[in-house]
């Protein structure tokens, strides 16, 4: 693998939500790495995906990408900075490509209703977890925001995700909460205050 990609996968180690698309182009690949909670795949598919796998003459890559929002730099530096601002990097060789696909959010976001803040952000989380994961990765851009998706409940199979600073949050911590979910055994659950109850009720 080519060693700036496998620098972000281990930066980005335990992002569930961190996807790696490997192109075969000529003798060597193509790399197409992204935060699927921030980014349109339907203008990754459409505008990066399609025109670099349907290149025969194998051109320069930068006339594949939408010019106006796409920019090349060699600074491993600031692959953080744009994988986490809504960016698909794209890694050929040596060069790293940085193009825009943010996603437009689903639902507008309104104020939450069971804490409201006088002062605070007026967004609240709502039915979708990759949207809600975006809010959150949109306020804290940093490869430390780790996310570790999980599934409970026999017939509903929600999704989940627990979400930590792992230079801040205890490892033992998060280890003691996803161990506590794994232990749940319910046919379903439909909202937060349940899993809480849950999550109480194992740990007694």
């Amino acid at each position: 693998m080519n060693k700036i990609v496998e620098s972000i996968k281990n930066e980005f180690k335990d992002c569930s939500d961190l996807i790696i698309n490997k192109i075969n182009h000529g003798t060597d690949f193509i790399y197409v790495i992204y935060l699927e909670t921030l980014c349109s795949s339907t203008q990754i598919n459409d505008f990066i995906l399609k025109k670099l796998t349907n290149d025969p003459k194998r051109k320069n890559i930068l006339n594949l990408l939408p010019a106006p929002n796409t920019k090349k730099f060699k600074s491993r530096d600031l692959v953080e900075f744009y994988i986490t601002h809504g960016y698909t990097i794209i890694v050929y060789n040596d060069d790293i490509y940085a193009c825009e696909t943010k996603a437009e959010l689903i639902r507008s976001i309104g104020a939450p209703t069971t804490e409201p803040s006088l002062y605070g952000p007026k967004d609240a989380f709502v039915e979708n977890i990759q949207q809600n994961l975006g809010l959150i990765k949109r306020r804290l851009s940093t490869s430390h925001l780790k996310n570790k998706n999980f599934n409970i409940g026999r017939v509903t199979n929600t999704i989940g995700s627990i979400v930590y600073i792992d230079n801040i949050a205890k490892k033992s911590l998060v280890n003691k909460v996803n161990n506590l979910l794994k232990k749940i055994d319910i046919e379903g659950i439909l909202d937060a205050g349940a899993l809480k109850k849950l999550i109480e009720n194992e740990n007694k």
